[in-house]
């Protein structure tokens, strides 16, 4: 589905990793089903996540923006929580992915040690 499209209030989110040398970051989520889905951007050229709590500690999310093209094929994306702070990210692409993080003991979901694995993508 595209991006555009997807409804993610009061989705659940549970983490940010961004790897510097793949220029990506994915962001892990657990959808209103309780299933994990995951958003990657690739070319990531800009990762800004604040975490001020103005509204009070929640986990959930309130509203999805963009992805809205910029400049130079770059495209912004931001995610509003419902304690009020902002994950801003500018990248070239953002698809969705499988989970964040692979099944426990599943060596062959990623490399065996905790770390996401995004081959295969669900696009």
């Amino acid at each position: 589905m595209p991006i555009a499209q997807m409804c993610v209030h009061d989705w659940v989110l549970i983490g940010i990793e961004m790897d510097w040398t793949g220029a990506t970051a994915a962001i892990g989520f657990v959808d209103g089903a309780s299933s994990p889905k995951t958003l990657v951007a690739e070319g990531l050229r800009r990762l800004v996540v604040d975490r001020d709590l103005p509204w009070g500690f929640s986990v959930s999310v309130h509203e999805m923006i963009g992805p809205v093209a910029l400049e130079d094929g770059v495209f912004g994306l931001e995610l509003r929580l419902q304690s009020g702070d902002r994950l801003r990210l500018e990248a070239e692409r953002f698809v969705w992915s499988r989970p964040l993080v692979a099944a426990a003991g599943d060596e062959s979901a990623g490399s065996g040690q905790g770390r996401p694995h995004f081959e295969g993508r669900d696009t």
